[in-house]
């Protein structure tokens, strides 16, 4: 167990010391170390700005959609009315020329 901390040990050394003799491998590594938490960091308030904007919209659309639903309904109450009176206009019209001699 102790050769396989010593070989892991060994090997990480030999990274730092390498990277110690070209600083612009370290400065590239520590660059795209930068970008990945940047990016993840920027998907991360993308995709929550991205949420709440989903749930504005299904609750600006759910509320049309309710005053939509009470105008067709009062439209339809109307309509039913009208045709009613219209319906028994003509009733009253059929009824008086089949009385008439």
């Amino acid at each position: 167990m102790s050769a396989q901390g010593n070989g892991s040990v060994r090997i990480i050394a030999s990274i730092i010391d390498s990277l110690k003799s070209h600083p612009v491998v370290l400065a590239l590594v520590l660059l795209n170390v930068g970008m990945m938490v940047f990016a993840y960091y920027s998907e991360s308030r993308r995709a929550d700005t991205r949420d709440n904007n989903l749930k504005l919209l299904m609750d600006s659309q759910s509320a049309l959609f309710e005053h939509q639903s009470r105008l067709i309904d009062k439209l339809a109450d109307e309509l039913s009315t009208v045709c009613h009176a219209i319906d028994s206009d003509r009733f009253r019209s059929f009824r008086n020329r089949s009385n008439e001699p």
